[in-house]
């Protein structure tokens, strides 16, 4: 079979053309991959959870009292060591807070 001659610029133009739209889009577009929205979406859910645990474990935290001494005490050790030292201390109070966030149910597949 013979193929018209002016066919085979025509493809390798749309391939070409193909390949310059996805560099393009992917680099100045704001397109995403799926594992990218996806690791998007879960930064963000961590973060809404730390803001709505945040203002609790606050609050239980100077409502416990000698906030002053509790201060003094995560200013002198370093920054890795304060989650573990918080978690201790007071991991409870923030543990039986994160339960009272309602988890809304996962949205039904369409």
């Amino acid at each position: 079979m013979q193929l018209p001659s002016n066919l085979k610029p025509t493809l390798w133009g749309a391939a070409l053309g193909a390949g310059l739209l996805a560099l393009v889009g992917f680099t100045f577009g704001g397109w995403t991959t799926a594992g990218t929205a996806e690791r998007t979406a879960e930064q963000r859910a961590s973060n809404a959870v730390v803001a709505a645990l945040a203002p609790i474990c606050l609050t239980q935290f100077q409502v416990a009292g000698d906030t002053t001494t509790k201060q003094e005490e995560l200013k002198k050790i370093s920054t890795y060591e304060r989650e573990s030292l918080i978690e201790r201390r007071d991991g409870r109070r923030c543990r039986e807070a994160r339960m009272q966030i309602p988890v809304l149910p996962e949205p039904a597949p369409i």
